[in-house]
């Protein structure tokens, strides 16, 4: 593992938060499944 930090606006980081929440999920794993999906989707573009 590694350390990326990002600095965001703070209502996106407030609406990653609760988004995480609802799916039950910390927000670091979320914003990991979202990241991966993200460039899953980008890399069948490609």
């Amino acid at each position: 593992m590694t350390v990326i930090n990002v600095r965001v606006p703070v209502d996106l980081k407030n609406r990653c938060v609760k988004r995480s929440q609802s799916e039950g999920m910390k927000l670091t794993d979320w914003i990991t499944r979202e990241l991966e999906s993200a460039l899953s989707r980008k890399e069948r573009v490609d």
